[in-house]
């Protein structure tokens, strides 16, 4: 079976009472137009702190990342790569996919 999900990078935007994430791409948009909004946090509710919402909302952005790294690793398991050049990759991928998702950039 075969899954599509809305291309990455995605974003988090800290908005008044919630933590949006968005497309990269639309990031000129959150001042002209409504963004392509992937998922809203409610920061202000929901029984969880703000600083949870927005992890929250930091993993979910970090979810296209993450899914690259595991892309990565698979792909490395299937024997295109040797052992060297694919720990390398993997480790670039994921240390950046880790930082988004602790709220550093990719």
């Amino acid at each position: 079976m075969k899954s599509t999900h809305t291309p990455g990078p995605w974003i988090v935007c800290e908005c008044d009472e919630s933590a949006i994430v968005y497309i990269e791409q639309d990031r000129g948009a959150l001042h002209d137009e409504e963004p392509s909004t992937i998922g809203e946090i409610d920061l202000a509710g929901d029984g969880i702190d703000k600083d949870t919402g927005l992890a929250n909302a930091r993993l979910i952005a970090a979810a296209p990342d993450l899914l690259a790294a595991c892309e990565e690793l698979v792909r490395g398991f299937d024997g295109e790569t040797d052992c060297t050049e694919l720990l390398d990759m993997i480790d670039k991928v994921a240390r950046a996919a880790l930082s988004k998702a602790k709220g550093g950039e990719a």
